[in-house]
């Protein structure tokens, strides 16, 4: 009897791990209010949970503004970039699909190639906020890196897209649910067990870590 209340218990465990999922997602949605801060709130996400939720480090939420503000300068400007430009891609596909809606063949042909060609670009927005969480990286390389990642880790990419897309669905589709105080969360913890393999693997430079975030894969 006594196991089942040991704070080691696989149970408890994971009580906590999904505790800190929801502080983080919520922390990610009240800082992404000002929607500039979305990129840095999405890197402190990450950190966040490969920090805390996974190394089961205390301080969630002390970690998470840690990384936001470390993170708030660049993070910010990837979003002055990535967000107009994703904005963009997603009015040319609802416009494709009022098109397809009609009946007309060519506009469901290209709806269908349309949206299977924004792995790509809604790839390089999965890649890049964890990696400016990850590494001490400017602007341009950071967007760099993510692209050649989108595409040499197609699998890990589409895998990616594809939880952040479920998780927009499902918040969506339902909204009634809070599912914002754990769909975030979520997709980050999804994400990270393709992505910090691939950091491993393609990114081994040490001196390129910040030395005050303690990874494990350092």
């Amino acid at each position: 009897m006594g196991r089942i209340f040991d704070p080691e218990n696989g149970l408890f465990q994971t009580i906590g791990q999904m505790t800190d999922v929801f502080l983080l997602s919520g922390a990610w949605v009240v800082c992404s209010l000002p929607l500039i801060t979305i990129g840095p709130a999405t890197a402190a996400l990450y950190y966040g949970v490969v920090k805390c939720v996974r190394r089961r480090e205390p301080r969630v939420l002390a970690n998470f503004w840690s990384a936001f503000k470390g993170n708030l300068k660049t993070g910010s400007l990837l979003t002055l970039i990535v967000g107009p430009l994703a904005a963009l891609l997603m009015g040319g596909r609802y416009l494709l699909g009022l098109m397809a809606a009609q009946g007309d063949a060519a506009a469901q042909v290209m709806w269908v190639a349309y949206t299977l060609a924004m792995v790509i670009p809604l790839g390089v927005c999965a890649w890049v906020f964890p990696l400016i969480s990850r590494f001490d990286s400017g602007l341009a390389e950071a967007l760099n890196t993510a692209f050649r990642l989108c595409l040499g880790r197609l699998p890990v990419t589409v895998w990616s897209v594809a939880a952040g897309v479920v998780f927009c669905w499902l918040t969506a589709r339902f909204w009634f649910l809070p599912l914002w105080l754990v769909c975030p969360g979520l997709w980050a913890l999804l994400s990270s067990f393709g992505m910090e393999r691939v950091f491993r693997q393609s990114i081994p430079d040490p001196g390129a870590e910040d030395e005050d975030k303690p990874w494990y894969l350092r």
